[in-house]
Order: C-alpha cells, then structure tokens, then sequence
C-alpha cells in the first residue's frame, strides 16, 4: 500500500472508531434514562454525559 492509500485508511479507521463511540455513548445514556430516578443513577448519569466516556468500570 503506498503512502496517500495508509492515510486513506487511517482516516477512515479514525472515523469508523468515533462514530462507534457515539453510539455506544448514546445507548449507555438512553439505558440510564430508562432506569428508576435515584441519587446512585443521577450520578452516573452526569458523569457519562459530562466526560463523553460511555464505558466506565461503573457499568460492568
């Protein structure tokens, strides 16, 4: 593969790996919606939207 194919390539492996995060980001949130209304699920909930870390230790 020559040099402008690998960057190509990076840059649709870059796009391909920010548009999985988003999804998983929202399904993470939407799951959080749906749970019951406590002080436990308020704090996760802040913390997966205000970081834009879907996955934490917290949701294993």
């Amino acid at each position: 593969m020559d040099e402008s194919g690998r960057k190509y390539y990076k840059q649709i492996n870059q796009m391909w790996n920010r548009a999985q995060h988003k999804v998983i980001e929202q399904w993470v949130y939407a799951y959080l919606e749906s749970e019951e209304e406590t002080e436990e699920v308020k704090v996760k909930r802040r913390k997966a939207k205000g970081k834009g870390k879907a996955i934490d230790t917290e949701y294993k």
